[in-house]
């Protein structure tokens, strides 16, 4: 039987049957399936297997095509036992169901291509496209810095199979990265110059606004009409613009657009008519875990565990004393590198590095709170 046979563990068939009965419909009959493997009572040890992400839009076949995989695998284990391979076939299997939480995803459109992303992206793009898939053309991305907004906004370009623009706005932002400008070109003509923005908006493409909530609230409602109505006139080129409908304008931010608060104390509030562009499609931002497992599995396996477990503390800590720092995914980039370099870091120099501008009182109380959890 399978159970007998080098190096397959039952505990891993008995967990992928599991894994299998939540993420594919209808689910596999388990008395054929344990019948199949030569499997006899339960597993001891438990393997935790990652849950998926929430699925996109329409991501057809996905599910059973991993069903298939794994299904395969334990019917080649069985067939295989006999010639001394199955070490082979357990590899395979394990890589399959580390695999299926996240990697690879299929985006699909009506009157499109299906787009295939072979990346970790964040928790929440699906929702993302959906909403595009909805109808809603403007939408707002809120959360905390660093957690990959930004990213988050090119990835939802890809996905839709979008030419991808941005600008980070500022106090000092012109309107011109709107409306183009006119220069004067090489034969000494005045010319209109034209823009990412106003490209995008007539060719169609995903724009991208970020600290959107940093810039000049006036300059923001230039392109109200633009964003509610379709059109804009450009008072530098004197055209009215059309907006192509494969056009999509992101605004992202860390606050909802009513002023400053105690950690983002440089934002503005942002005009009620600008604000009620993106009514309906207004999303959220925390810190993804896909991500953020992906980064830390970079780190030696020994600081796993204390790294993902110390992020968490800082994070509850700051968010339960109404402290002002960041910990965010940046955070856990320098952290991976300082304890994978090549004079490799303890998990206390971690700490130390992270919070090194806090305040001392600060620091000693996070020092209690969250570093001797850790390593003690």
């Amino acid at each position: 039987t399978a159970q007998e046979a080098n190096g397959l563990r039952n505990r891993q068939l008995c967990c992928a049957f599991e894994y299998l009965a939540k993420t594919t419909s209808p689910p596999p009959n388990r008395d054929g399936f344990r019948e199949a493997c030569g499997l006899d009572g339960e597993p001891t040890t438990p393997l935790v297997l990652p849950m998926p992400p929430r699925p996109a839009p329409a991501k057809q076949g996905i599910e059973a095509s991993i069903g298939d995989l794994v299904a395969n695998l334990a019917t080649n284990a069985v067939n295989e036992q006999l010639e001394g391979r199955l070490s082979s076939i357990e590899e395979q299997l394990t890589d399959a169901i580390s695999s299926a939480g996240g990697g690879t995803t299929t985006f699909t459109f009506p009157n499109r291509e299906p787009v295939v992303l072979d990346k970790t992206t964040h928790e929440i793009l699906p929702d993302l496209v959906d909403a595009c898939n909805d109808g809603f053309g403007n939408l707002l991305l809120v959360g905390p810095a660093g957690t990959g907004k930004t990213t988050l906004a090119s990835d939802l370009a890809a996905a839709l199979g979008l030419a991808f623009g941005s600008v980070s706005c500022t106090a000092g932002l012109s309107e011109s990265v709107f409306t183009g400008r006119i220069l004067p070109a090489a034969s000494g003509e005045w010319t209109y110059r034209s823009t990412d923005f106003v490209r995008l908006f007539t060719e169609g493409g995903l724009f991208l606004a970020d600290e959107w909530d940093a810039a000049d609230p006036n300059l923001l409602t230039l392109i109200n009409s633009a964003l509610a109505n379709g059109r804009m006139s450009n008072p530098v080129s004197g055209e009215t613009m059309q907006r192509h409908e494969d056009f999509v304008f992101v605004a992202a931010g860390n606050t909802w657009g009513y002023g400053a608060d105690r950690t983002y104390v440089g934002r503005n509030p942002i005009d009620g008519a600008t604000m009620d562009r993106t009514v309906g499609a207004k999303f959220f931002v925390d810190y993804s875990e896909n991500i953020e497992t992906s980064i830390i599995n970079g780190a030696p396996s020994k600081d796993r565990g204390p790294l993902r477990e110390l992020i968490g503390l800082l994070r509850t800590w700051i968010s339960t004393e109404q402290a002002t720092y960041v910990v965010g995914t940046r955070a856990v980039v320098a952290a991976v590198r300082l304890l994978s370099s090549p004079r490799p870091k303890s998990i206390t120099a971690v700490f130390n590095r992270l919070t090194v501008d806090w305040d001392p009182s600060h620091q000693n109380a996070a020092r209690t709170a969250c570093l001797y959890t850790v390593i003690n």
